[in-house]
């Protein structure tokens, strides 16, 4: 298990059909890997959550140039088992240190780990909560 922090590119932009093959084209065209996203529309505009390999600053900037609204932010990428009650465990953690998690997303496979996001309102506190968990 492991806890790294990253820069969690978002993206708004006005909801069209194909906005994101668009936004994941021009990642694809840097050859930047995009380690986790999240995805959603509210009324006209489209949302992205996009968290990439160490290039997020490069990414950021190409997306910008081709006329997308982003902003980063500092998340946590944990590598958590693939079983039941792991997340519980450091949402816990974070609940008695009381440290607000604002949003996290996570989805597992049939693998021996599963990556989560998490931002928490301290991220800090929350790295230093997360290490005596071994994280």
């Amino acid at each position: 298990m492991k806890t790294m922090v990253r820069k969690e590119l978002v993206v708004t932009q006005r909801n069209e059909v194909g906005v994101g093959a668009e936004i994941f084209g021009v990642l694809s065209d840097l050859e930047i890997n995009v380690r986790a996203f999240s995805a959603w529309v509210e009324g006209p505009q489209a949302h992205f959550t996009i968290i990439v390999d160490d290039e997020a600053d490069i990414a950021k900037q190409a997306l910008l140039n081709f006329g997308y609204d982003v902003d980063s932010r500092e998340v946590l990428l944990l590598e958590l088992p693939n079983q039941p009650g792991a997340l519980v465990m450091v949402l816990q953690k974070m609940a008695v240190a009381d440290i607000d998690v604002e949003k996290a997303y996570a989805s597992g496979l049939d693998q021996a780990t599963t990556p989560v996001v998490l931002r928490p309102a301290d991220i800090e506190a929350a790295i230093r909560e997360l290490a005596d968990l071994g994280l």
